[in-house]
């Protein structure tokens, strides 16, 4: 179904036609009017229904696609994106009973015992602390439980050395806004986390994608896109979002050698890089781009997605040199990160909690991957050890809009690759599953039985919401 005659966009009189149209577009997609993975009409039947010039539905179209508002390619339609944003499970869908395999949350269960926590934190003698507005930095004890959980995240650091933020997002906020300005290049992996790349575009900054395979970023699509004098490179190494790849050393080290040679900063956001790690102790053996080169790696080391995801605490590990400008940006977006936050996520690293927690997750992730590969056998997916998620490659026929649509009509939700594209460019035809956040084994199974369900039928047409 096309949206044609049916549509009617409330055009603003004033202005250009073309904008006017892409404004209503968006307009009508935020509201929900325009459902995610709608299949637009054709640029002639729209100028048709709305007595316009295909010109200007074609700069229109042009332009949601540049706002990322909609997304597709030539011979295969337009389709609508899903809004920037976390993914939830679609209540609309009209039952409680709706499956969430969109978000990469992290477990429900096991989880740290918050009321002991909290208990325990009423009964320190220095609670004064944990009120006042403190270091922009942030506090002492903070920043030594920071520098222990990089280790985590492969990083061996001084507590100096460490900036703590109110969450991994902000801390892409931080990185980027310090070290980037309005209308700079940035660049990342052509599929890379939507956080990102709303976060570049409230910084007015420029997106290019880097071409990704199965190790993640190719070093000479690096090298290339290098020519264009980019600021940042944004890289996920470790269980990398949305393709669950992790790069090997010698992948590293060239990415390093690039960094040096073309003068880039690099932000890297290993979120799950602690869910690699081997039960024979926390740390990660690995080389990390943050040992490799060290005097222009940020390094992100997040605590929600492995612990609570209302837990707004991550740390920063940066060059003491670099150190000075990020705590100049957090002081600027946030004063401070909550004091309060942060001294739960030191009590957790310190008493060993946080530790325990990772390593129960990541045998419980163990088994879901299990269930996963037992469900899609037959299917081609891509994912690892320890990843909250699965790359789903759709068979021919399928593409990610539409198959993303057909699910959540059933009550399951999952990401289409479109959502994660760093810049407009070729979909690929993929979607990405997470296998964490539903509640429990028994959902997992029934939403991935769905998937299966559907990817065994004929591709279904995408209707529109109105």
């Amino acid at each position: 179904m096309t949206i044609g005659a049916e549509w009617t966009p409330r055009l603003d009189p004033d202005g250009p036609a073309h904008l006017a149209l892409s404004r209503a577009l968006e307009a009508d997609i935020r509201s929900g009017r325009l459902a995610p993975g709608a299949r637009l009409p054709t640029h002639r039947a729209l100028a048709a229904s709305l007595g316009m010039n295909v010109g200007t539905v074609s700069r229109a179209y042009a332009e949601a696609r540049r706002r990322g508002l909609l997304s597709g390619e030539v011979g295969r339609g337009t389709f609508v994106r899903r809004p920037a944003g976390p993914v939830l499970a679609p209540r609309s869908a009209g039952t409680d009973d709706a499956i969430d395999l969109g978000l990469n949350a992290p477990l429900a269960s096991p989880a740290p015992d918050l009321r002991q926590a909290l208990r325990a934190l009423a009964g320190r003698n220095d609670l004064d602390a944990i009120t006042r507005y403190g270091d922009p930095a942030g506090a002492p004890r903070a920043r030594e439980a920071g520098a222990s959980w990089l280790r985590r995240f492969g990083l061996d650091v001084a507590p100096e050395q460490v900036v703590v933020c109110n969450g991994a997002q902000h801390g892409i906020l931080v990185a980027l806004a310090a070290f980037a300005g309005p209308g700079e290049l940035v660049l990342a992996e052509a599929l890379t986390y939507p956080g990102f790349t709303a976060a570049a575009k409230l910084l007015g900054l420029r997106v290019r994608g880097v071409a990704l395979d199965e190790e993640g970023l190719v070093p000479d699509a690096l090298d290339a896109a290098c020519a264009e004098r980019p600021r940042i490179l944004y890289c996920t190494p470790a269980l990398q979002n949305p393709t669950a790849a992790v790069a090997p050393p010698a992948r590293l080290a060239a990415i390093a050698e690039i960094a040096r040679a073309r003068d880039l900063v690099l932000v890297v956001d290993d979120v799950q890089a602690p869910m690699l790690a081997q039960a024979s102790g926390p740390a990660r053996a690995e080389p990390v781009l943050g040992h490799l080169a060290p005097e222009r790696t940020i390094t992100i080391g997040g605590v929600s997605k492995l612990l609570l995801p209302g837990l707004r605490t991550a740390f920063l590990a940066a060059a003491p040199e670099r150190v000075a400008r990020l705590s100049e940006v957090v002081w600027a977006s946030t004063w401070t990160a909550s004091p309060l936050g942060a001294a739960l996520a030191a009590g957790w690293i310190e008493d060993g909690t946080a530790d325990r927690v990772v390593a129960a997750r990541r045998e419980e992730m163990r088994v879901r991957l299990e269930l996963a590969r037992d469900l899609l056998a037959g299917f081609r997916y891509r994912t690892r050890h320890g990843a909250h998620h699965l790359w789903l490659e759709l068979p021919e026929g399928f593409e990610p809009a539409g198959f993303s649509a057909a699910l959540a009509r059933r009550g399951v939700v999952v990401v289409p690759a479109d959502a994660f594209l760093a810049a407009p460019g070729p979909t690929p035809s993929a979607v990405r599953v997470s296998l964490s956040a539903a509640r429990d084994l028994g959902t997992l199974r029934r939403g991935l039985e769905t998937i299966v369900a559907v990817l065994r039928r004929a591709p279904e047409p995408t209707p529109v919401r109105l």
